[in-house]
């Protein structure tokens, strides 16, 4: 007796289960066979829904998006669409960017974040999703219109215990009305990307340790100048050759000092001191004090002469160090400049992997409908062996490029995680912004002059290496002569009261005046460092201007490029529209029978071939407006980034 299909199944999945149950102890049948039910009813349910809106020639996802959009106020985002509908973020931009061509939606600018647009449906989306939705809605009345009251209920209630068993393993979140909609994904931006990486990047920390060193080195030298409180307390035990045979005076003095001392940029010291000692002996001397009490105030100036003339080493040495410091500043920013550069193209690469996971997914969905079609026809003989091997080999190339695209994915994001430091998954989790509309960007060579941080380091250091030279250079072959002064007043008295009275009515007045020579007769040392210096700033004034060539054509090779992108991005633009203009026509010839399916097939390949080189060219001209902004060295004013 032969048994209808759907017994014959039956029993083929019974013996399965029988011969499974006994070979693996945790096969459970009952669960087994509602997980399959469940597959097979959606995959079935998938195709029913792709049938039906295959004569309006639009996907389900992109019906969806039609069906949302509508009556929708405000317009919604690509986020809170890729939220919605349960679909990655990549293939939401692929379903917008269709149905825009195709005039069903538009991008409206977002008046609270320019780097973002909102997505409204047209008139003639809505005239398209009016005349889809009375069928459609019908369409899924008539599937389940079998089902009373209660096995609705039932079904409900069943498919929401199963999809909160699946909750903790996806990490997703059940929403109202039943419906498991993903967890909203966060945007990832440029701007996050670099603020992150800057953090974290070896170069740019490097730096910053290269201008905290240049602010130790001005503030030690600055603290030079500052003046210096000094403060001494002793006492001095002391016994004197004897003046007359067994006689050993012996003197005990205590003394204390206070004093304010003060360097000036002119290489001036200037000082005051007050002094106080107790001196007693035990010499029998009548015309002493004993105890001898004495005070003293002096003011005491010292300037340098000929080789230290007003200072001009110690001014040279201070210009010299803030011009250390301005460099570092400088070498700091650029390198900032250099990781945002870095990080910015490597985040526009993993957007293009993104973008290329879905038009080769795309691709072999269009190559696996197509080898079903062909297995079709060859069991009715109307399609050869050759065209199902064909049709198996192409199916299988498309996924290999899947495979391919998804490997590009996978390094691109552990570059960018590399450089920024972010968790992997949370890389993986967030959308990707868009790239920016692409307009002309001409990079300027004026601005890029004065903009450039490395320029101005360079600068600042040739800047340093004359001071340094100057510095060498002061008073050179001279001998080092000193003028040293002091003025003061001394009271001395048999008690300390006595004493600081008469030193406060000026008793007795000290002064002096002095010169202290030296030279050295040797000058190897300062012939040295004033040979050094010279070289020093000869290398940094060549280094300058090499730089200031470097930068100009930097500038024109960006400017050429970015041209050469735009262009590019508008072609293939261009180009993608044509195709899918063409796809369009061939769907439908396809629908009346006028064309082969593999002609269909054709066509979407070449679609899908031109969105492929239009992301290209897309994600070419996202980098390569990185790279000229930071020509330009305004990479970061841009991202409103401070180093």
């Amino acid at each position: 007796m032969v048994l209808p299909e759907r017994e014959r199944l039956s029993e083929h999945y019974r013996k399965r289960f029988d011969y499974i149950s006994k070979k693996y102890p945790e096969f459970a049948p009952k669960s087994v066979a509602v997980h399959m039910g469940i597959i097979r009813t959606s995959d079935m349910l998938w195709r029913v829904i792709k049938k039906h809106l295959r004569e309006f020639d639009l996907s389900p996802p992109a019906g969806g998006v039609l069906l949302m959009l509508d009556g929708a106020d405000p317009a919604k985002t690509m986020t809170e669409i890729s939220r919605e509908l349960a679909v990655t973020p990549a293939n939401i931009t692929g379903i917008v960017d269709t149905l825009e061509k195709r005039g069903f939606v538009q991008r409206i600018p977002n008046p609270e974040d320019r780097r973002v647009f909102r997505i409204g449906i047209t008139d003639a989306g809505t005239k398209m999703i009016r005349s889809i939705a009375p069928g459609y809605f019908k369409l899924i009345h008539s599937l389940y219109s079998d089902l009373d009251e209660k096995e609705s209920t039932t079904l409900t209630h069943a498919l929401e215990k199963v999809r909160e068993r699946l909750l903790p393993l996806l990490g997703a979140a059940l929403l109202m009305l039943g419906t498991a909609i993903a967890a909203p994904a966060s945007t990832w931006t440029v701007r996050e990307s670099v603020k992150s990486a800057l953090a974290v990047h070896p170069t740019v920390a490097e730096a910053h340790r290269g201008v905290d060193a240049a602010l130790s080195a001005q503030l030690t030298l600055l603290g030079l100048y500052d003046p210096s409180l000094t403060a001494s307390v002793q006492r001095l035990d002391s016994k004197s050759a004897p003046a007359l045979i067994f006689q050993t005076p012996r003197t005990v003095t205590d003394s204390a000092s206070l004093g304010l001392t003060k360097r000036f940029k002119l290489g001036t010291i200037a000082g005051i001191s007050t002094n106080y000692s107790k001196a007693k002996d035990d010499s029998a001397n009548p015309f002493s004090f004993n105890p001898r009490h004495s005070s003293s105030l002096d003011l005491t100036v010292s300037q340098p002469l000929l080789k230290g003339l007003v200072g001009k080493p110690e001014r040279a040495a201070l210009r010299a160090s803030a011009q250390a410091l301005l460099a570092a500043r400088a070498s700091h920013a650029r390198a900032a400049e250099n990781a945002a550069a870095e990080v910015g193209t490597a985040y526009w690469k993993l957007w293009q992997a993104r973008e290329s996971i879905a038009v080769f997914q795309r691709s072999a969905e269009e190559a696996r409908e197509f080898l079903a079609t062909t297995r079709r026809l060859r069991k009715t003989f109307a399609a050869e062996r050759d065209d199902l091997l064909r049709s198996q080999a192409d199916l299988l190339s498309k996924e290999l490029e899947v495979l391919d695209s998804r490997e590009s994915a996978e390094e691109r994001t552990a570059e960018l995680e590399e450089l920024t430091g972010v968790n992997r998954e949370r890389l993986d989790d967030a959308a990707l912004e868009n790239p920016p509309v692409p307009q002309p960007l001409v990079p300027s060579l004026a601005r890029a002059l004065t903009a450039r941080t490395d320029l101005a380091a360079a600068k600042a250091v040739a800047a340093r290496d004359a001071q340094t030279l100057a510095a060498s250079e002061a008073g050179f072959g001279l001998p080092a002569l000193s003028l040293n002064g002091a003025w003061g007043w001394t009271g001395l008295k048999s008690d300390s009261s006595g004493s600081f009275e008469q030193l406060g009515r000026f008793g007795f007045r000290t002064w002096s005046l002095g010169l202290d020579f030296s030279y050295a007769f040797g000058r190897r040392v300062d012939l040295a460092g004033r040979t050094d210096a010279r070289a020093a700033k000869l290398l940094a004034d060549v280094r300058t201007t090499a730089l200031e060539r470097l930068i100009q054509r930097e500038v024109e090779t960006a400017s050429r490029r970015l041209r050469v992108s735009l262009e590019r991005v508008r072609v293939t633009r261009k180009l993608e529209i044509l195709q899918e203009e063409v796809l369009s026509l061939s769907q439908k010839k396809y629908s009346q029978g006028r064309i082969e399916s593999r002609d269909r097939l054709r066509d979407a390949n070449a679609a899908l071939a031109a969105r492929s080189a239009r992301v290209a060219a897309h994600s070419e001209f996202a980098q390569r407006s990185v790279l000229a902004r930071a020509a330009e060295g305004t990479l970061l004013e841009h991202l409103d980034i401070s180093p």
